[in-house]
């Protein structure tokens, strides 16, 4: 009789040991942790300690990933606004927000989190959105063009430079062939070659050229693209270099270079 008392009483502490687990698994699952971005960084950006706007359901500590940071590291329920630390002149991409808190019974503790990553955005230098002439440098980011489409690309003050990929074998214009406003990369070349990057030069793409007549220089100036070449061929843009369209020719002489200044487009070519 003794051995059934004892085998009944452990059964009904099992049983209330598993409830109570069982009610803590349901307690802790009534909280959650909700990220939510409610107003991007501005890109491109000069503001080199861009706020950023989140909001979390609950308080919570905060922890920062990627390449950003910042003083802030706690929460409020509701709309959050930090402002990020000193960043450098370049694209982030992998910066990441995560809030924690730690829900305790008398019997267990567990950590709730949420991440969230914040959309990609560019902080440019001062000078950037409005270069008015063909260097082929901007963001930080110097790139050079050549033959075979080859382009090339330094993130470090040209010390050391890497491959891009490239959209086209045809040879692209040395020199003036390349130039950088509005925060957009434009090379011309060959067989009316055009392309462009909006993304630090990382990646180019080719756009929709108006004539296989070859062009020679580029140049941006008020918030447009001019590009010139053989037999007297002049093209500009300014819709940031999406599409190009003929210009009216003075001359049909081979035009080689184009440069901008005091709100002035001057080209120069062949006698």
């Amino acid at each position: 009789m003794k051995n059934y008392l004892i085998y009944y009483l452990l059964i009904t502490l099992s049983i209330f040991l598993n409830s109570c687990s069982e009610g803590f698994k349901e307690e802790y699952s009534k909280f959650y942790i909700v990220l939510k971005e409610v107003t991007a960084i501005t890109t491109p950006t000069t503001d080199t300690t861009p706020d950023y706007t989140f909001s979390s359901n609950e308080s919570g500590a905060i922890t920062y990933g990627g390449s950003c940071s910042s003083s802030t590291t706690s929460a409020i329920s509701g709309n959050n606004t930090i402002t990020l630390n000193t960043l450098s002149v370049r694209t982030y991409t992998d910066c990441t927000i995560t809030v924690s808190k730690t829900m305790r019974t008398n019997k267990s503790e567990t950590t709730l989190s949420d991440s969230l990553t914040i959309t990609s955005f560019t902080v440019s230098s001062s000078d950037d959105s409005s270069s008015d002439d063909s260097s082929s440098s901007g963001s930080g980011v110097f790139v050079a063009v050549g033959n075979n489409g080859a382009i090339i690309r330094s993130t470090d003050n040209g010390t050391t430079w890497d491959n891009a990929t490239s959209p086209t074998n045809n040879n692209l214009a040395w020199g003036a062939g390349i130039t950088f406003g509005n925060y957009t990369f434009v090379a011309v070349g060959s067989s009316g070659t055009i392309i462009r990057s909006t993304d630090n030069g990382s990646s180019f793409d080719n756009v929709t050229k108006v004539d296989s007549t070859t062009l020679n220089g580029v140049a941006f100036g008020n918030n447009t693209f001019v590009a010139v070449g053989a037999s007297g061929k002049i093209v500009r843009s300014t819709d940031n270099g999406s599409t190009f369209s003929a210009v009216t020719r003075p001359i049909t002489n081979g035009i080689n270079g184009v440069t901008f200044g005091n709100n002035t487009f001057v080209a120069v070519g062949d006698s």
